[in-house]
């Protein structure tokens, strides 16, 4: 991740490294606050998913949904406490992965912090129909990319709060169905803004 800092003397580049954990449900929970003895959770370290994270996902994190950890078909998942996290990441490397929903369960929400404004929700080809049905923070201002080849989209169903700006790029759709609120803008550089 990175950020480019400008003034009237200085041009800088600040490099972040990414942090990428990735769902497995390898504890059969479907939580991603499952923390088993160990501990286990239901995250991993690595793309093939054989290391476990044995912690849950943090502010620098960018958690993947990825065809390597998860099997084809319908992925569901509930998020049953707070998190903040840097980025979300939908990727197909293989299986079909046709849907991804990111439900609250128990008092679960999500705030999407981003360290750089490259960062936020990433929904590559073929990654399947994305619904994040959880509360919503937009902490800082973000990317969010929709392909949108043959079918992946996002949907934002939770209730939305604004703090930071949105832009989404991307030639997918995503659609905002539910209570949005917040001081911070959104911007359709490119694909189709629903709003229901």
């Amino acid at each position: 991740a990175y950020t480019i800092n400008t003034s009237d003397t200085l041009v800088s580049l600040t490099a972040t490294p990414q942090v990428l954990v990735y769902w497995t449900d390898s504890q059969a929970t479907g939580s991603w606050s499952t923390s088993n003895p160990g501990p286990l959770t239901n995250f991993s370290s690595n793309a093939a998913g054989t290391i476990n994270q044995a912690a849950l996902p943090t502010t620098t994190d960018t958690v993947v949904f990825s065809a390597n950890t998860v099997p084809a078909g319908t992925v569901t998942t509930t998020l049953d406490a707070a998190f903040t996290i840097d980025s979300l990441s939908f990727v197909n490397n293989g299986n079909a992965i046709t849907a991804v929903t990111i439900n609250p369960g128990t008092g679960g929400s999500l705030n999407l912090s981003p360290v750089s404004t490259v960062g936020g929700i990433s929904v590559g080809p073929n990654a399947g129909a994305v619904t994040i049905a959880a509360p919503l923070t937009v902490g800082t201002s973000q990317t969010w990319s929709v392909d949108g080849t043959p079918t992946s989209s996002l949907t934002v169903s939770g209730a939305t709060t604004f703090t930071g700006n949105v832009t989404k790029t991307g030639a997918g759709a995503v659609t905002l169905s539910g209570a949005n609120g917040g001081a911070g803008n959104f911007t359709l550089a490119a694909g189709t803004l629903n709003l229901n």
